[in-house]
């Protein structure tokens, strides 16, 4: 496999940008951009979403991906809760323009969130009446023992991966399914804790 990095820079001044690794054999990038997230002038600027639109070799499969990672919890959850919901509006508003402009649109959205599936800012990507309506597949993971991160022995499900509902109709090309979503758990990934449980 040849393997592409797509990547552009943000406006964070830490360099913690998003980047997409994609198979250069099978994909190729048709268009490309930066959702910028203006959290104002009295903020530190924050990463913009990513996003690619994709075609896949020898069909005429296109689909839209976009890369996020929203502003952190620094200085407390709800302190820091309208950040990741400008975060949300941005790429709703983006979602809305491209469904304008490409109908019946495939998009795959995923990242480090920084919120839970339950949340107020991802409640609204599922949101059908005023949001983009996409599926959350890694909602069912909230509350149980699978995870992408612990915090305080507790798993969390802030890294998530959320798809327009035709990927999941088999009713495009290519379709995926609640069931093929999981978290990547090996061994040498963890570490164990004084009550001898693995994180």
């Amino acid at each position: 496999k040849t393997f592409g990095v797509f990547h552009i820079e943000s406006p964070d001044e830490r360099g913690i940008d998003n980047a997409i690794l994609y198979d250069r054999s099978r994909l190729s990038i048709l268009d490309s951009g930066l959702i910028p997230i203006d959290l104002g002038e009295d903020e530190r600027p924050t990463r913009g979403g990513l996003w690619a639109k994709f075609i896949v070799a020898n069909s005429h499969f296109e689909f839209f991906v976009f890369v996020n990672h929203w502003p952190s919890r620094y200085g407390g959850e709800e302190e820091s809760n309208w950040k990741r919901m400008m975060a949300s509006e941005a790429l709703s508003k983006h979602l809305f323009e491209l469904n304008k402009t490409t109908p019946n649109a495939a998009f795959m959205v995923m990242g480090d969130f920084n919120d839970h599936p339950s949340n107020e800012s991802m409640l609204a990507l599922s949101n059908c009446d005023k949001g983009p309506c996409l599926v959350n597949l890694c909602a069912a993971f909230e509350d149980t023992e699978a995870g992408s991160y612990v915090y305080k022995g507790e798993w969390g499900v802030l890294d998530q991966m959320l798809v327009s509902k035709n990927l999941l109709a088999n009713s495009l090309e290519y379709s995926t399914s609640q069931d093929l979503v999981g978290f990547v758990k090996k061994d040498w990934m963890l570490y164990e804790s004084s009550s001898d449980q693995k994180f």
